[in-house]
């Protein structure tokens, strides 16, 4: 459990320094979600511009990280707070196994869609450089908010902000599915 700790402060210290040097907001902010094609841990797939009409949250995370943990709890509590529609939430994780994934929602309590990033491709294109992040997509499919990392109630808060306004807006209808 400690190299576990150990390895995931590491990698999340050594991102955050490469964050750091770029004061500016990842390049996918703004622009059309990548066209990424994720394989779901229920056997599905999910194709990200298929998820168009709705607000779609990714949260990027691995299953070693505590700040992980924390992360999918508090999407996981968005997605059971928004039930009237129109919002996605998909916990999206790139290096670990399927059962691996299975046993740390289980212990978690989450009840989210899981997808799998083969080979970090979806991420590379979102110019994530930090696990976890959260990206949040609005109606259209673009790119509104990437959040690098996670820090507790202020990112929640803010996220929680961002997704409320991005519902009551409503799809275009030459972009909805």
């Amino acid at each position: 459990m400690l190299t576990s700790f150990v390895r995931c402060t590491v990698i999340a210290g050594l991102l955050a320094l490469a964050a750091c040097a770029t004061a500016q907001p990842p390049a996918a902010v703004g622009h059309d979600a990548p066209k990424a094609s994720f394989a779901l841990a229920d056997g599905g797939n999910l194709r990200l511009d298929g998820t168009r009409g709705d607000v779609v949250v990714l949260a990027f995370f691995t299953t070693y990280c505590p700040t992980s943990r924390a992360t999918l709890r508090a999407v996981d509590n968005l997605r059971a707070r928004n039930t009237a529609g129109g919002l996605r939430v998909i916990a999206v994780n790139e290096g670990d196994t399927t059962s691996r994934v299975d046993d740390l929602t289980g212990n978690l309590g989450v009840r989210l869609a899981v997808a799998f990033d083969k080979d970090g491709v979806a991420a590379r294109e979102l110019g994530l450089v930090t696990v976890p992040s959260i990206v949040v997509i609005d109606r259209q499919g673009t790119v509104r908010h990437v959040h690098a990392g996670y820090h507790g109630e202020d990112d929640r808060t803010a996220i929680e902000g961002e997704v409320a306004a991005l519902l009551l807006q409503t799809a275009s209808p030459t972009n909805a599915d």
